[in-house]
């Protein structure tokens, strides 16, 4: 059998609050939700409780979904949202430490010192370089971090962007642009 679509997806979500069809959403864009969050938050712990709470949402909300606009724009609105509220209750910007491990990757900057091969010394260039671009994203404004990790790291359209930010095209190409800005002038010495 053919995997379906998306949208084929929620709407047997919808119609019939099929559990496997929504375990099938969940298998899918469990880990990119993850990722947006944790680029949203900086925190795994908090990112993977808003994925959950994300999925949550969906499945509450599934009764009334009327498929206007592409599912993951959907999705990453409610997340986008969620991490918004977050962020608002914490108050507080979190720093990254430098040896926090790259995602995907099990192992940890401490774990990659005790190597000394020519190899291991790359990754742990790559790894400082890593935890150097998050900690400089997480002192980006919410909303300039939230327009480019939804297009550059999730592959959205500004179009798609705008709608799930609830604002124009333009806005978040003005946000993308000066996030890019910032960033340049927090990671000089690394170009």
């Amino acid at each position: 059998m053919e995997p379906s679509n998306d949208l084929e997806l929620m709407l047997r979500v919808r119609d019939g609050q099929d559990a496997g069809a929504f375990e099938e959403l969940m298998r899918r864009y469990q880990r990119p939700l993850v990722g947006f969050l944790m680029r949203l938050t900086g925190n795994l712990d908090a990112a993977q409780d808003l994925a959950e709470e994300t999925f949550v949402r969906v499945w509450q909300s599934a009764p009334r979904y009327r498929p206007s606009a592409k599912f993951t724009t959907w999705l990453f609105t409610i997340a986008s949202r969620l991490a918004t509220d977050h962020a608002r209750r914490a108050q507080v910007r979190r720093s990254v430490p430098l040896d926090a491990p790259i995602a995907d990757d099990e192992r940890t900057l401490a774990d990659s010192l005790a190597d000394s091969s020519p190899a291991a010394d790359q990754r742990v260039a790559r790894e400082q370089t890593a935890a150097l671009v998050r900690a400089a994203m997480l002192e980006l404004p919410l909303e300039q971090r939230t327009a480019l990790a939804l297009c550059e790291f999730e592959d959205l359209s500004y179009a798609d962007a705008a709608q799930v930010m609830g604002c124009s095209v333009k806005s978040v190409e003005l946000r993308i642009y000066r996030a890019k800005q910032k960033l340049r002038e927090k990671l000089r010495c690394l170009l």
